[in-house]
């Protein structure tokens, strides 16, 4: 039951606004999203292995030395960058 005790405000018969209701509403739904990413990432996070390698290759004359670095958990061909 609504009140019209505020100048454009509905107020509850318990005394609380509606604008309250909603953000209380709102705060909880983000609260709730939060909680399920944090549970969620530690469980993505640990299937995820990051494997490293060094590769020797050539430019010119010069024999260089790169690193690789790439998921194992897939085998889709990605692009790469030689540093």
């Amino acid at each position: 039951m609504l009140l019209g005790g505020r100048t454009g405000a509905n107020v509850h018969a318990n005394g609380r606004d509606e604008r309250e209701d909603v953000m209380s509403e709102q705060c909880l739904s983000i609260v709730i999203i939060g909680l399920a990413f944090a549970v969620a990432m530690p469980i993505v996070a640990a299937k995820a292995e990051i494997k490293t390698q060094t590769i020797d290759y050539q430019q010119g004359d010069a024999t260089l030395e790169g690193y690789l670095a790439y998921d194992d958990a897939t085998a889709a061909t990605r692009p790469g960058i030689i540093a």
